[in-house]
C-alpha cells in the first residue's frame, strides 16, 4: 500500500481555491489533483468537514505516485529531534516542531488548513479511521506527532480545522 493525502477546503469561491490550490503546487513541488476522490471520501469529508461551496482533492509528490515519499521525508526530519515515537502533541521538541514546519509535508498542510471557511486534510493508507478536529495550530500539532511513526503505521486520521 501507500500513504495518500486527500481533503475538502469549504468555501469562499471555487475559483479562488482552485487558483490558491495551485500556488500550494507550485511552491511546494507537489502536484495536488481536483476532484479525483471516489464518493466514500467525499461523504465522509462532507460529514466532518462540512458542506457548502467546496473542492476536494488529492496531494501527491511531484512524480504524481501518492504521498508516501512526503510523509517519509518530514518523518526524517522530526525523528532528528524526538528520541521516540510522538504520543502527545506536547511531547515534541519545539526543534522538533520546526523540523516539520520546515518539511514539505508541513507547509502544504500548514498551507491546505488555512485556506477557506474549513478545512480537512487527511493522512491515510487505507480509508480514514479517525477525526480529529482543531484550531491550525492544534492539527498542525497533532500531525507532527502522527509523522514521527513510519507511514504504515499512521493513524489514518483525517485533520479539520474548526475556528478558534
Amino acid at each position: 500500500m501507500s500513504l495518500y493525502m486527500l481533503g475538502k477546503i469549504v468555501g469562499p469561491e471555487r475559483a479562488e481555491l482552485v487558483a490558491e490550490l495551485g500556488q500550494i503546487a507550485t511552491r511546494y513541488s507537489v502536484r495536488i489533483r481536483l476532484d479525483v476522490l471516489d464518493d466514500e471520501d467525499r461523504s465522509i469529508l462532507d460529514r466532518h468537514v462540512g458542506g457548502g461551496e467546496a473542492v476536494y482533492f488529492d496531494v501527491c509528490d511531484a512524480q504524481g505516485a501518492d504521498a508516501t515519499q512526503l510523509w517519509n521525508d518530514c518523518m526524517t526530519c522530526v525523528r532528528a529531534f524526538t528520541p521516540s515515537i510522538c504520543q502527545e502533541p506536547n511531547q515534541l521538541s519545539d526543534e522538533a516542531r520546526k523540523a516539520f514546519d520546515r518539511s514539505v509535508l508541513g507547509g502544504v498542510c500548514r498551507a491546505l488548513l488555512e485556506l477557506g471557511a474549513t478545512a480537512g486534510v487527511s493522512l491515510v493508507d487505507g480509508g480514514i479511521e479517525g477525526v480529529y478536529r482543531g484550531s491550525l495550530s492544534q492539527c498542525l500539532g497533532r500531525i507532527a506527532c502522527d509523522v514521527s511513526r513510519t507511514w504504515d503505521q499512521s493513524a489514518n486520521r483525517l485533520y479539520t480545522r474548526v475556528s478558534s
